[in-house]
């Protein structure tokens, strides 16, 4: 994720990105290195139709 992040970065340096994501364990992870340019915006707990994945 974080090299993901780094290169999403890279290629837009000069907008705000803002990532919309679940709120999986790995997306909230002290590890990751978020750069100043990127923020996230978390999806509300157990709200199946905002995200996709759940209606598999």
């Amino acid at each position: 994720m974080n090299e993901f992040l780094r290169q999403l970065s890279e290629q837009y340096p000069d907008e705000y990105i803002l990532l919309i994501m679940d709120n999986a364990v790995w997306h909230k992870s002290q590890e990751l290195v978020i750069p100043t340019n990127i923020d996230f915006e978390f999806i509300p707990p157990y709200t199946p139709e905002m995200n996709p994945i759940e209606q598999v």
